[in-house]
Parts: C-alpha cells; structure tokens; sequence
C-alpha cells in the first residue's frame, strides 16, 4: 500500500544505529510534526483538519493500545510502520 521506511531512504538514524527503516520514518515524521499529516494522506482519509484528527485519534488507539490488540486500525497501521507496530 505505500512504501516503508527501508524503501525511502529511512536507513538508520545517526543518534542510535538500531533504530532503522519505518521506525527512524516514524520518529523523523513525529520529529518534524507531521506525523498525523503523513498517516491521513496514506492512508487516505479525509483532507484537512478533520482528517488529521481523524490520523491522530488512529495512532493514539493502536500505539497506547495493549499488546493483545488485533484490530483492523492496528493492521492498517501496520502498512504503513511494520515493524514499529509488530514491537507494539
């Protein structure tokens, strides 16, 4: 569905060499703020503020969910950061 990290350019982070591929993304996206923005426009929901909101409120449920958590919003999330989601 869209790239990983690995795939676009996201090889390592300078700060910590274990963290790599679409988690140095993730924390390059929250870094920067827009996180929220990139997970609406893969994902492809609403344009706006609305669907911002709509992007913030799918990564609060799934990141502060409990381990055992198998819903749909974890698996879509998991297309866009397999392997922060599958540490999750």
């Amino acid at each position: 569905m869209c790239a990983t990290g690995m795939e676009i350019g996201y090889q390592s982070n300078p700060n910590n060499p274990m963290i790599t591929g679409d988690v140095a993304h993730f924390c390059e996206l929250a870094k920067r703020g827009i996180l929220y923005e990139f997970i609406r426009d893969t994902l492809g929901m609403k344009p706006g503020v609305s669907g911002r909101k709509e992007a913030k409120q799918l990564a609060f449920r799934i990141l502060f969910a409990k381990r055992t958590d198998r819903s749909s919003q974890k698996v879509i999330l998991r297309t866009i950061f397999p392997n922060l989601i599958s540490s999750l």
